[in-house]
């Protein structure tokens, strides 16, 4: 199980449940009220060998538009 947590920077901070927030990430984070069973292979890798995963949710792909399409 995770807690996850938001900041106004609308990033993402994911530990495993229990566990501190880590000083290399500290600031000012919202604990969401619901624990999260499950999460991707790749979140769960990062917990496991940092302790916490990290990344900014306002950051999004942009897919190029296709030839031909209007």
């Amino acid at each position: 199980m995770y807690d996850i947590y938001l900041n106004r920077s609308n990033e993402l901070l994911v530990v495993a449940r229990g566990g501190s927030i880590p000083p290399a990430v500290a600031g000012r984070w919202r604990k969401q009220k619901r624990v999260v069973r499950s999460v991707s292979h790749s979140i769960r890798d990062d917990v496991v060998q940092h302790g916490y995963h990290h990344r900014n949710l306002a950051r999004r792909l942009v897919v190029p538009a296709r030839a031909g399409l209007q």
